[in-house]
Protein backbone atom coordinates (compact mmCIF):
# COMPACT_ATOMS: atom_id res chain seq x y z
CA UNK A 1 0.00 0.00 0.00
CA UNK A 2 2.76 2.33 1.00
CA UNK A 3 4.64 1.63 -2.18
CA UNK A 4 1.59 2.45 -4.30
CA UNK A 5 0.66 5.79 -2.43
CA UNK A 6 4.72 6.63 -3.34
CA UNK A 7 4.34 5.81 -6.64
CA UNK A 8 1.30 7.88 -7.18
CA UNK A 9 2.94 11.08 -5.41
CA UNK A 10 6.25 10.56 -7.65
CA UNK A 11 4.01 10.66 -10.70
CA UNK A 12 1.92 13.87 -9.68
CA UNK A 13 5.13 15.48 -8.52
CA UNK A 14 6.38 14.68 -11.99
CA UNK A 15 3.01 15.85 -13.80
CA UNK A 16 3.87 19.35 -11.47
CA UNK A 17 7.36 19.67 -11.74
CA UNK A 18 8.42 22.47 -14.52
CA UNK A 19 9.34 21.37 -17.64
CA UNK A 20 7.88 20.34 -21.64
CA UNK A 21 4.14 19.66 -20.73
CA UNK A 22 4.56 16.86 -23.98
CA UNK A 23 7.02 15.22 -21.33
CA UNK A 24 4.79 14.37 -19.00
CA UNK A 25 2.80 11.03 -20.28
CA UNK A 26 6.43 9.74 -21.25
CA UNK A 27 6.71 10.41 -17.40
CA UNK A 28 3.79 8.79 -16.37
CA UNK A 29 4.72 5.21 -18.29
CA UNK A 30 7.99 5.58 -17.54
CA UNK A 31 6.82 5.63 -13.78
CA UNK A 32 4.64 3.07 -13.88
CA UNK A 33 7.08 0.63 -15.96
CA UNK A 34 9.55 1.29 -13.46
CA UNK A 35 7.10 0.08 -11.16
CA UNK A 36 6.54 -2.58 -12.96
CA UNK A 37 10.06 -3.29 -13.45
CA UNK A 38 10.51 -3.62 -9.26
CA UNK A 39 7.66 -5.74 -8.95
CA UNK A 40 6.55 -7.89 -11.78
CA UNK A 41 3.15 -9.54 -9.82
CA UNK A 42 0.42 -9.80 -11.36
CA UNK A 43 -1.00 -7.65 -8.99
CA UNK A 44 1.20 -4.81 -9.11
CA UNK A 45 1.15 -4.79 -13.51
CA UNK A 46 -2.80 -4.58 -13.13
CA UNK A 47 -2.22 -1.47 -10.45
CA UNK A 48 0.26 -0.05 -12.93
CA UNK A 49 -1.51 -0.44 -15.90
CA UNK A 50 -5.17 1.17 -14.28
CA UNK A 51 -3.12 3.77 -12.59
CA UNK A 52 -1.24 4.89 -15.70
CA UNK A 53 -3.80 5.33 -17.69
CA UNK A 54 -6.03 7.17 -15.40
CA UNK A 55 -2.56 9.51 -14.68
CA UNK A 56 -2.30 10.16 -18.29
CA UNK A 57 -6.04 10.74 -18.68
CA UNK A 58 -6.36 13.05 -15.97
CA UNK A 59 -3.46 14.67 -17.42
CA UNK A 60 -4.16 15.52 -20.71
CA UNK A 61 -8.03 16.27 -19.42
CA UNK A 62 -6.06 19.39 -17.45
CA UNK A 63 -4.39 20.58 -20.79
CA UNK A 64 -5.16 23.77 -22.33
CA UNK A 65 -7.17 22.81 -25.63
CA UNK A 66 -3.42 24.08 -27.47
CA UNK A 67 -1.76 21.98 -25.62
CA UNK A 68 -4.26 19.10 -26.22
CA UNK A 69 -3.37 20.21 -29.60
CA UNK A 70 0.02 20.33 -29.90
CA UNK A 71 0.28 16.68 -27.83
CA UNK A 72 -1.97 14.90 -29.43
CA UNK A 73 -1.68 16.26 -33.34
CA UNK A 74 1.89 16.20 -33.95
CA UNK A 75 2.40 11.77 -33.74
CA UNK A 76 5.84 12.31 -35.15
CA UNK A 77 6.91 14.46 -32.06
CA UNK A 78 9.56 12.24 -29.67
CA UNK A 79 7.34 12.93 -26.73
CA UNK A 80 4.18 11.52 -28.33
CA UNK A 81 6.32 8.69 -29.64
CA UNK A 82 8.13 7.71 -26.61
CA UNK A 83 4.67 8.35 -24.62
CA UNK A 84 2.78 5.79 -27.22
CA UNK A 85 5.60 3.26 -27.22
CA UNK A 86 5.68 2.93 -23.58
CA UNK A 87 1.90 3.05 -23.12
CA UNK A 88 2.29 0.16 -25.77
CA UNK A 89 5.14 -1.37 -23.84
CA UNK A 90 3.03 -1.42 -20.72
CA UNK A 91 -0.10 -3.03 -22.23
CA UNK A 92 1.72 -5.88 -23.93
CA UNK A 93 3.73 -6.22 -20.24
CA UNK A 94 0.00 -6.81 -18.89
CA UNK A 95 -0.76 -8.71 -21.59
CA UNK A 96 1.58 -11.41 -21.22
CA UNK A 97 1.53 -11.49 -17.39
CA UNK A 98 -2.12 -12.62 -17.36
CA UNK A 99 -1.30 -15.11 -20.26
CA UNK A 100 1.41 -16.61 -18.53
CA UNK A 101 0.40 -16.65 -15.17
CA UNK A 102 -0.19 -20.26 -13.93
CA UNK A 103 -2.91 -19.03 -11.76
CA UNK A 104 -6.29 -20.34 -12.09
CA UNK A 105 -8.63 -17.69 -14.25
CA UNK A 106 -11.03 -16.91 -11.30
CA UNK A 107 -7.43 -16.35 -9.52
CA UNK A 108 -6.50 -13.93 -12.22
CA UNK A 109 -9.88 -12.33 -12.11
CA UNK A 110 -10.20 -11.88 -8.55
CA UNK A 111 -7.10 -9.68 -8.70
CA UNK A 112 -7.92 -7.45 -11.87
CA UNK A 113 -11.83 -7.12 -10.05
CA UNK A 114 -10.49 -5.96 -6.36
CA UNK A 115 -7.86 -3.63 -8.38
CA UNK A 116 -10.60 -2.16 -10.85
CA UNK A 117 -12.64 -1.91 -7.37
CA UNK A 118 -10.12 0.90 -6.10
CA UNK A 119 -10.01 2.50 -9.69
CA UNK A 120 -13.92 3.22 -9.50
CA UNK A 121 -13.58 4.97 -6.60
CA UNK A 122 -10.86 6.85 -7.77
CA UNK A 123 -12.10 8.51 -11.46
CA UNK A 124 -13.31 11.14 -11.65
CA UNK A 125 -14.92 11.55 -14.89
CA UNK A 126 -17.09 9.39 -17.45
CA UNK A 127 -14.48 9.18 -19.79
CA UNK A 128 -11.86 7.42 -16.95
CA UNK A 129 -14.73 5.19 -15.78
CA UNK A 130 -15.22 3.70 -19.66
CA UNK A 131 -11.49 3.53 -20.09
CA UNK A 132 -11.04 1.03 -16.56
CA UNK A 133 -14.29 -0.28 -17.46
CA UNK A 134 -12.75 -1.60 -20.76
CA UNK A 135 -9.70 -2.60 -19.42
CA UNK A 136 -10.88 -5.06 -17.04
CA UNK A 137 -13.33 -6.34 -20.10
CA UNK A 138 -9.89 -6.97 -22.00
CA UNK A 139 -8.13 -8.47 -19.32
CA UNK A 140 -10.99 -10.49 -17.97
CA UNK A 141 -11.45 -12.34 -21.43
CA UNK A 142 -7.63 -12.79 -21.85
CA UNK A 143 -7.92 -14.42 -18.03
CA UNK A 144 -9.56 -17.26 -18.88
CA UNK A 145 -7.49 -20.48 -19.74
CA UNK A 146 -9.67 -22.64 -22.06
CA UNK A 147 -10.68 -26.14 -20.27
CA UNK A 148 -10.18 -24.85 -16.37
CA UNK A 149 -13.45 -25.06 -14.78
CA UNK A 150 -15.04 -22.67 -12.28
CA UNK A 151 -15.71 -25.60 -9.25
CA UNK A 152 -11.80 -26.80 -10.11
CA UNK A 153 -10.44 -23.90 -7.56
CA UNK A 154 -11.38 -24.95 -3.48
CA UNK A 155 -14.75 -23.57 -2.15
CA UNK A 156 -12.75 -20.27 -0.60
CA UNK A 157 -11.24 -19.25 -3.51
CA UNK A 158 -14.72 -19.55 -5.39
CA UNK A 159 -16.19 -17.23 -2.82
CA UNK A 160 -13.11 -14.40 -3.24
CA UNK A 161 -13.42 -14.63 -6.58
CA UNK A 162 -17.59 -13.98 -6.47
CA UNK A 163 -16.65 -11.35 -3.44
CA UNK A 164 -14.77 -9.54 -5.99
CA UNK A 165 -16.75 -9.73 -8.94
CA UNK A 166 -19.65 -8.42 -7.10
CA UNK A 167 -17.38 -5.96 -5.37
CA UNK A 168 -16.31 -4.59 -8.94
CA UNK A 169 -20.15 -4.54 -10.25
CA UNK A 170 -21.13 -2.61 -7.37
CA UNK A 171 -18.60 -0.58 -7.37
CA UNK A 172 -18.82 0.58 -11.12
CA UNK A 173 -22.51 1.23 -10.48
CA UNK A 174 -22.24 3.43 -7.63
CA UNK A 175 -19.10 5.41 -9.96
CA UNK A 176 -21.48 5.53 -13.11
CA UNK A 177 -24.28 6.93 -10.59
CA UNK A 178 -21.55 9.72 -8.60
CA UNK A 179 -20.49 10.86 -12.23
CA UNK A 180 -23.82 10.93 -13.51
CA UNK A 181 -25.32 12.81 -10.57
CA UNK A 182 -22.33 15.65 -11.08
CA UNK A 183 -23.07 16.51 -14.65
Amino acid sequence: MKIRLFASALTLLSITACGDFREQPVEIYSSAMDSVGRNPSLESVTYNLLNAELESMRYISSLTAEEKTELLSDTLDEYYVKSADLRKEIFALAESAYSASHMHFIEKRTILYRTATEFYGRVKGLDELTAVKEIVEHYSKLSYVDGQRFCDPPADVRKRYKEAQDGEARAYSDAECRLSLQE
